[in-house]
């Protein structure tokens, strides 16, 4: 916002008015704009205060089942080693090689890729203390020089917090967890990080109940 200061009255007055009955909330008031990448850090370093935390950004709907499905997979998850974080989203759409994603189907819940989510998304305390550790050690020029990327993800600007996530699974052979459906789905609409109105990221929502 170029205007980030003037504007700081309204949306905290949306977001300390805004009922919330599902337990504690906390308004955190941040006195400029910090940046995607840094506004990200901010908030999943949150999780040293907690087991786990999720994520959901305001471009983002949720299924109704969101929380149920992130119970489990936490569960199930929070000791496995390999793991780095846990999705809501469901990818239909592969980003590097811009076609459509079906990943195999083998009868399970979920599959695993050495991809982060950003539309929805689910860190264990330890899974987090992990990844900032890499990075805080983690040079300039090792930042500049990677390659274990992607190109297009090579190039992505260095806002993206993203980008770092996935240098990291690569380098240190780390896997997301990913929902064969999805909780979450991505509006796409203009913004900062989105120059044109964009559909194809849209995704149906899972609004079954079940266990996994």
């Amino acid at each position: 916002f170029e205007n980030y200061k003037d504007s700081i009255p309204a949306i905290t007055k949306v977001a300390e008015e805004h009922p919330w009955d599902f337990g504690p909330k906390e308004v955190i008031r941040h006195q400029r704009n910090l940046g995607l990448r840094e506004h990200l850090f901010k908030c999943c370093d949150l999780s040293s205060r907690h087991d786990a935390l999720i994520v959901l950004e305001d471009d983002l709907a949720v299924s109704p089942r969101f929380y149920a499905f992130a119970l489990e997979a936490y569960g199930f998850y929070q000791h496995h080693e390999n793991i780095a974080g846990i999705s809501l989203y469901h990818h239909a759409y592969n980003e590097t090689a811009q076609f459509p994603f079906v990943p195999l189907s083998e009868g399970s819940d979920v599959y695993f890729m050495q991809y982060a989510s950003s539309w929805g998304q689910m860190f264990t305390h330890s899974q987090w203390a992990l990844f900032r550790q890499w990075y805080n050690t983690k040079t300039h020029a090792e930042d500049q020089q990677s390659q274990r990327l992607p190109p297009n993800i090579r190039f992505w600007p260095e806002s993206s917090w993203k980008k770092h996530f996935i240098d990291y699974m690569v380098a240190q052979d780390l896997y997301f967890v990913f929902p064969r459906v999805s909780f979450t789905t991505v509006f796409g609409d203009t913004g900062t990080h989105i120059r044109v109105r964009e559909t194809f990221l849209q995704v149906p929502l899972w609004y079954g109940k079940r266990s996994y």
